[in-house]
This record gives structure tokens, sequence and C-alpha cells, in this order.
């Protein structure tokens, strides 16, 4: 399975301490080289001794851009690159971007769709925490109903 990450997906669970569960769902994880460089930007995260220490499912690659659809170039470069690799999964949570990757037909999955994922599989018990963490700590945006939506979803 080919999937591609953008920034967001996986600072987020950088920082709630939850990496692991996308190695655990998704076996690999391809991030474009903006990504990586936007990763090593947030300077509150130890990101070059995570991604080496995780490179044996976290891949970076450099991808040729033509079209920026007017998004970040973490963004761009992830869309191109799950595109090119007529990925799977494309991991984006921010609006625009995933408004640009659903028009151009990539299947796409933020960080609450993988954490129901997550505990579809098994791999967590309780999804409401997490979410909880990610608003106290990662500073994750979340509509109201969106989450009570999510937490109906979860069973919880």
């Amino acid at each position: 399975m080919i999937v591609i990450s953008d920034t967001s997906i996986l600072s987020n669970f950088i920082q709630i301490g939850c990496l692991p569960l996308l190695e655990d769902i998704f076996k690999t994880v391809i991030i474009p080289q903006a990504v990586y460089d936007e990763l090593l930007a947030l300077k509150k995260l130890p990101i070059q001794h995570i991604i080496q220490s995780n490179q044996h499912w976290i891949n970076v690659k450099s991808v040729k851009v033509i079209n920026n659809w007017n998004l970040d170039k973490g963004e761009t470069e992830a869309i191109t690159l799950a595109l090119n690799l007529k990925a799977q999964y494309l991991l984006i949570d921010e609006l625009q971007g995933r408004n640009v990757a659903k028009t151009l037909g990539l299947n796409v999955t933020g960080t609450l769709g993988i954490l129901l994922k997550a505990k579809q599989k098994g791999n967590i018990q309780l999804v409401k925490p997490l979410i909880d963490h990610l608003k106290n700590q990662a500073g994750f945006w979340i509509d109201d109903s969106l989450y009570q939506l999510v937490l109906k979803q979860a069973g919880e």
C-alpha cells in the first residue's frame, strides 16, 4: 500500500506520542522533501531524531511540482507525490488541500480518520482521550459537532 503524508498528520501524532500508530495502520508512509523540511522547521520537535529512528517505515522522496494549486509547499508536494505514485491514501488535514486532492481523485484521510481506523483495528481502545490530547497539547482545532460525530462513530 502506498501512503503519502502531509506535515500536520505527522506533527500531530508526534506531539501526542502516537507516531507508531501510523506504522501499525499503514506499514510504510512516504513524505515529500517539503514535508520533511516543514517538520524540521517545527523546532519544538526533535524531528531529525524521530525520522531517523523511524526510517524503516517513513521514507522521504523528492518530487518535481508542476502545479501548486495555491497550497503551501508541503501540501503541494504531498498531492503531487500521491498522484505520481498512485497512492492508496493521502494523509492530510487542511481543508483546502483535502478538497484539491479529492477533486484530483485521491483518497484522503486525516488525523481523526486515522484514529477511527486505529480503534477499528484494535490498536487503541478509546479515541476521545487522544482527541482531547490533540486539542490540549497539539493545538488541534475541531468543531464541537465534528467532535461529537467522531465520538459517535467510535462508539464512545
